[in-house]
């Protein structure tokens, strides 16, 4: 856990400059864990490590990577205000670092009391910038979580009342119609599901809630659900379990089925003829996880004989709101937050997710998620 002093990273190519500055630093309160980084690879490096509250960057390094290449690559992992250090005017060098949002300027040669005047400000806009953010998320958590909440019950009276039709006589027709009804309202409610769960992406509150649970039955009760759904639309739908896979896992089996359920209501929506098929099998691995020593790396596939997904949109279709086509939104509905929800969740469970994909021909989503070993004490091979 971070220590209550602000964590300073370093990043300055002159060493007894860099020392200079953080005997300053330490002398007047900061946290500097690291010695200065003399390259930007290094500064990445140190970034991921040590997750700094303020970044001082000096503009040009030694390396392949200049100060601003640093500074993109770091805002990837950390949201990090940056102050940059620099001796060059070139214009080229500050509009490219204009771009990253830096919280200010030093110019070489500079005095102690500016640099911490300047980190002293920075750090405070900073914080003022995380407690308006957090509260207007707040509010908007709040307002989609009383909407949804409204939504949710004439929804559930919906649904109840016509299923009971059904039980009332009904011709034909007016079972179609009724189904029709059903459909309608299911769809929207998990409309309204998928609302509540990105707001709560958005502000970090998605949890897991890790138990033992029977991995295999799991995968049964989801397959029976889908074929069922699968058969009606005249697709075949297969499950693959591999023999490696362990009787027993600890995970969340609902954020499981979740990320499963996206996929392959994906799949539903997108296939018209042809099969898909749910395959898992035991993936070795010598990483160390979050879940502790005793772990499996489970890899999932759904492979659908559906209309495919463009080269150019395979990474876009993980991105909020963002569909393969936006042509097909009329046709097929949807708005583009499942994948976004799905790749959040994999990412909880330390795994990765990507696609394959041609037009026309289909697509495979593969995942990986790692997994407590459960009752039975497997361990990764």
């Amino acid at each position: 856990m971070k220590e209550n002093k602000k964590v300073i990273l370093i990043v300055e190519d002159e060493q007894i400059v860099g020392e200079n500055l953080r005997e300053s630093l330490i002398e007047n309160g900061y946290s500097v864990p690291v010695l200065p980084c003399v390259t930007g690879a290094e500064a990445v490096q140190k970034a991921r490590e040590v997750q700094p509250d303020l970044v001082l960057m000096d503009i040009k390094l030694e390396g392949e990577m200049d100060g601003v290449d640093a500074v993109e690559r770091i805002r990837k992992y950390v949201n990090v205000p940056v102050i940059y250090l620099t001796a060059y005017s070139d214009e080229s060098f500050l509009e490219r670092a204009e771009r990253t949002g830096p919280s200010g300027y030093i110019n070489k040669p500079y005095k102690t009391n500016d640099v911490l005047a300047n980190v002293r400000m920075a750090l405070y806009k900073h914080e003022m910038e995380i407690i308006k953010t957090k509260k207007k998320d707040a509010e908007v958590e709040e307002f989609i979580a009383r909407i949804t909440h409204e939504m949710r019950n004439p929804l559930g009276v919906i649904m109840g009342y016509s299923t009971m039709l059904k039980d009332f006589g009904a011709t034909e027709e007016q079972l179609k119609f009724i189904q029709r009804i059903k459909s309608s309202t299911e769809k929207t409610a998990r409309l309204v599901d998928d609302l509540l769960d990105y707001s709560k992406m958005k502000v970090g509150k998605f949890t897991m809630e890790p138990r033992d649970f029977d991995f295999r039955e799991t995968m049964n009760h989801l397959f029976d659900t889908y074929s069922r759904m699968f058969g009606e639309k005249g697709i075949e739908l297969h499950l693959d379990v591999a023999p490696q896979v362990p009787e027993f896992v600890t995970g969340d089996p609902v954020r499981l089925e979740q990320v499963l359920v996206n996929l392959l209501g994906n799949a539903l929506k997108f296939t018209e003829k042809g099969a898909c098929r749910i395959a898992v099998g035991r993936k070795s691995s010598t990483e160390k996880r979050k879940v502790g020593k005793n772990n499996v790396t489970l890899l999932f596939s759904v492979k659908d004989t559906g209309i495919g997904i463009p080269e150019n949109k395979k990474e876009a279709v993980f991105e909020a709101f963002e569909q393969a086509d936006p042509s097909h939104t009329g046709k097929y509905g949807g708005t583009g937050l499942g994948l976004a929800i799905t790749k959040q969740l994999v990412e909880m469970m330390d795994g990765k997710i990507s696609v394959e994909s041609k037009p026309g021909k289909g697509s495979t989503f593969t995942f990986t998620a790692v997994f407590g070993t459960g009752k039975n004490g497997g361990k990764d091979e």
